[in-house]
């Protein structure tokens, strides 16, 4: 449940991210008036696998004392 949970989370967060990210990149080229927008969206996919996982090592982490007993690891 908790890695689900993560993973939901950070590739959401990842998604918001790179929403936001490519839509002020695209409002800062046109403002500039250059010529042409290039989106890698290849890229911008790859992006949502490590977040993920990153998403995983992050929960992971403070869990696993968690589930032995509470926030100080103790029973």
């Amino acid at each position: 449940m908790v890695r689900s949970e993560s993973v939901i989370l950070s590739v959401f967060g990842a998604v918001i991210g790179i929403v936001v990210g490519t839509g002020m990149g695209v409002a800062f080229v046109s403002a500039l008036r250059l010529t042409s927008t290039s989106v890698p969206v290849s890229s911008l996919v790859v992006f949502l696998v490590p977040s993920a996982l990153l998403g995983v090592i992050a929960v992971s982490w403070p869990a696993r004392p968690a589930a032995n007993g509470g926030p100080s690891g103790h029973r």
